[in-house]
C-alpha cells in the first residue's frame, strides 16, 4: 500500500510493526514466488495485480481495524496511545472526506501454480 498521506502511512507502519511482532508480513506479495520454490508444482505466473482504491475507502477500513488492534498486549506496550487517538482523529477525518487525500495504490501478489 503506498499514499503520500502521513496518517495512511503511518498507519501502515504500525500496522507492519505490529504484524512483525506476530512473525507476519504486511506486505507478503512479494514473497509468494518463494514460498513455491520447494513446492511439486510449476510456477505459471507470479506478480503483483496493482489498483488504486479511495483514501476515504480505505480510511474508513482503516479506523474500523484501529479500534480492534489498538486493545492487542504489544500495542498497548509499544504504542503510544495519544498517537493512536491523533491518527484515529486523521483516519476518521479522511472515511469522512473532511480531509482531501489522493487514491492509495495497492499491489496485490499473485501466484499460479501448476
Amino acid at each position: 500500500m503506498e499514499t503520500a498521506h502521513p496518517a495512511l502511512n503511518r498507519y501502515y507502519e504500525l500496522v507492519a510493526s505490529l504484524q512483525a511482532h506476530y512473525r507476519q508480513k504486511l506486505y507478503i506479495g512479494h514473497e509468494l514466488q518463494r514460498f513455491a520454490a520447494d513446492a511439486p508444482f510449476s510456477v505459471v505466473h507470479s506478480g503483483v495485480r496493482r489498483f488504486e482504491r479511495p483514501a476515504a475507502v480505505m480510511a474508513q477500513l482503516h479506523v474500523q481495524n484501529l479500534g480492534t488492534w489498538r486493545a492487542d498486549p504489544f500495542a498497548q506496550r509499544v504504542f503510544d496511545p495519544a498517537e493512536l487517538d491523533e491518527l484515529e482523529r486523521r483516519l476518521q477525518a479522511l472515511a469522512l472526506g473532511e480531509e482531501p487525500a489522493a487514491p492509495v495504490s495497492l499491489g496485490l501478489g499473485e501466484l499460479v501454480l501448476s
